[in-house]
């Protein structure tokens, strides 16, 4: 199956597809941001959104290969996190790039599963409720989602053994300040 070829900012707006679940002025900032991070064109306000998060950086030319986002509670970061996931995951065209059998993986992980299944019940509720995207489901289970273009979304722990032996199209990481290191006592430092 062929990928979707959708931008963050049609995702985000769209009533057909995410877009009742960000609608109102609360979120210009963060399709601001999320634009930039997919190398999207921008107006000049939407330009001066991200350089105002950004400490005055311009907005990257291109699409990041890398995204940290330092935002508070009640922040959003979650809900971002699951457009994240899901945009890369409807976009993912696999031909050529898997053997047969073989699943691109996006990975959520936090410091426990519990954390992560928050960005993992935002994601599964857009395959649910959304009939653009249930239409590209093969499978929806307890903790992973899988779609016709050989797409997993899995939630996981942040543990190196738990990620081994994937074909890793994308990881969220998230509340990495809270994850925990064996050789400090503050391991957001």
């Amino acid at each position: 199956m062929k990928g979707f070829n959708l931008r963050v900012s049609e995702a985000m707006n769209s009533p057909k597809l995410l877009g009742p679940f960000f609608a109102g002025p609360s979120w210009s900032r963060w399709k601001s941001v999320l634009k930039a991070t997919f190398g999207e064109r921008m107006t000049a306000e939407e330009i001066a959104d991200f350089k105002e998060v950004a400490g005055g950086r311009d907005p990257p030319k291109h699409r990041v290969s890398e995204a940290i986002y330092a935002v508070g509670r009640g922040g959003g970061k979650d809900s971002v996190a699951s457009v994240i996931a899901t945009v890369i995951a409807v976009n993912f065209e696999p031909k050529g790039r898997l053997r047969p059998g073989e699943k691109a993986t996006i990975l959520c992980l936090a410091c426990d599963r519990d954390q992560a299944t928050i960005v993992f019940d935002y994601i599964k509720a857009y395959f649910e409720k959304v009939p653009a995207l249930g239409a590209l489901v093969k499978d929806i289970g307890r903790n992973e989602v899988t779609l016709h273009n050989g797409v997993t979304i899995i939630v996981a722990t942040n543990s190196y053994r738990s990620v081994r032996g994937r074909s890793i199209l994308a990881v969220i990481l998230d509340e990495v300040a809270f994850w925990r290191d064996e050789r400090s006592a503050n391991p957001d430092i």
